[in-house]
């Protein structure tokens, strides 16, 4: 049996030809240059990364409406984050996960939950990390961090050793022969037609204020998939 089982899938538009993918912060869209062989290329994008995947992943597994899993994994653990009774946030819904600032700046009985995740986790100075102790307390926290990874990446002297479990769920969503698109807009406003000094400008989000907006067009999208099957039997 194969160590990892792949999957792709074609994806279409589901209105028009063009998409808007994630963009990313300083660089914009992630555009790149995709090898074809024989010394050819073509211009590709990301149109999801494998981060983003893996929250998309964990959310078909979250009812919004309810704070809560959906009914088929309503059993498994997971960390749930209250403040005077009131939900908050969960380990399924940071990005982080179980080391979520939210999650590590909580506390369980009065004891604060770094501290019991370096308890759970066997963490100790001096001492080699446990990987298969940290993996079993880990699924009995939260066994979807063990499918979407994560890295306790908090001070030695809080976690130490600093463990991280690698993804064994991977997803990405990229876009191959791809063209831009690009368009616009104008915000209108019907009721002032013109800012004098000392009224709220376009900052306040008054005026009519023209936008631009770069979409995609690309001869073929496709989601992959890779599913760790060792890392899982591990």
């Amino acid at each position: 049996m194969s160590k990892r089982q792949l999957f792709n899938v074609e994806l279409h538009p589901t209105v028009g030809s063009r998409f808007q993918p994630t963009g990313f912060p300083d660089i914009g869209n992630a555009v790149f240059d995709r090898p074809l062989g024989d010394g050819h290329w073509e211009a590709a994008l990301i149109v999801e990364s494998a981060q983003s995947m893996a929250n998309r992943l964990e959310g078909t597994a979250w009812h919004d409406g309810t704070d809560s899993p959906v009914e088929v994994f309503d059993g498994l653990p997971y960390i749930r984050v209250m403040q005077n009774g009131d939900y908050i946030t969960s380990s399924r819904t940071e990005a982080h996960r179980l080391a979520s600032a939210f999650v590590k700046d909580s506390a369980l009985n009065g004891e604060k939950m770094t501290a019991v995740i370096r308890e759970r986790l066997k963490l100790q100075d001096n001492k080699p990390l446990s990987y298969r102790d940290i993996a079993a307390a880990v699924l009995a926290l939260d066994p979807f961090s063990l499918l979407h990874g994560v890295f306790f990446a908090e001070k030695a002297t809080v976690w130490p050793g600093q463990p991280k479990i690698s993804r064994a769920i991977s997803g990405m969503i990229e876009a191959h022969d791809v063209r831009r698109a690009e368009s616009g807009g104008v915000k209108k406003d019907m009721v002032r037609h013109s800012i004098g000094e000392g009224q709220g400008g376009s900052a306040e989000g008054y005026g009519s204020i023209p936008f631009h907006r770069t979409e995609w067009t690309a001869q073929s999208i496709k989601a992959m998939f890779a599913i760790d099957v060792a890392q899982i039997q591990s």
